[in-house]
């Protein structure tokens, strides 16, 4: 018998073709749904909400992206009026055929719940890293 080999988009396994058209309506609907923490805050969300919640409320993830900035430019300023908005979040582009989202700071890939708390980490490791080239 051969193995199945339509991957889902939502989480990744391996199906048959003829089976894909149960499974992916009801895996997307679960991967949606599913409670993740924030990687900031610790606060537990559907996966759907995630991005909006780190970009627009969450106080913790803010404060983290304020104090690397700080930290780069040398004081609590950072060298900025307080007039000049933070840098914008990172988009999470969408799916690709596999079922992964790539990051859009290193490109690599995670699975759909997984990438806000990559892209938080990377995009910080990323900043931390050219400052110290400078």
């Amino acid at each position: 018998m051969p193995l199945p080999t339509t991957p889902c988009p939502s989480c990744g396994r391996a199906f048959f073709a003829s089976a894909m058209r149960f499974h992916a309506p009801q895996c997307a609907a679960k991967q949606a749904a599913m409670l993740v923490p924030c990687p900031a805050c610790g606060v537990h969300m559907p996966g759907a909400e995630l991005s909006m919640h780190m970009a627009k409320t969450c106080k913790e993830a803010k404060d983290r992206i304020a104090q690397a900035s700080d930290s780069r430019r040398g004081g609590p300023q950072g060298g900025r009026s307080p007039a000049t908005p933070p840098a914008k979040p990172l988009p999470i582009l969408p799916q690709e055929s596999d079922g992964r989202v790539p990051c859009a700071v290193c490109g690599r890939k995670f699975n759909p719940d997984r990438i806000a708390k990559h892209q938080f980490v990377c995009s910080t490791a990323k900043r931390q890293s050219s400052a110290r080239k400078r």
